[in-house]
């Protein structure tokens, strides 16, 4: 997990800068170019960044979270 300016050193660290914001099944993601042209792409929770899976291309990046929904439910509640 990280918060905004951690995300900042990463993405300067390890990427080329260009990112993108999609909104998908309810989930906010943040999909970032590496350098060796492979995406990353992290859920946004609450300023903070989770990292989830690196994809091939912008629309495997899509596809992938397209599988994912939010619970209708909190899962802590049994």
């Amino acid at each position: 997990m990280l918060d905004g300016a951690e995300l900042d050193v990463w993405i300067s660290e390890n990427g080329t800068g260009h990112r993108e914001r999609r909104f998908i099944n309810g989930i906010t993601y943040l999909i970032t170019e590496l350098k060796d042209v492979w995406y990353a792409i992290w859920k946004c929770e609450d300023g903070h960044y989770f990292p989830r899976i690196e994809a091939k291309n912008v629309e495997k990046c899509v596809a992938w979270c397209s599988m994912y929904e939010q619970s209708p439910v909190p899962l802590n509640v049994f």
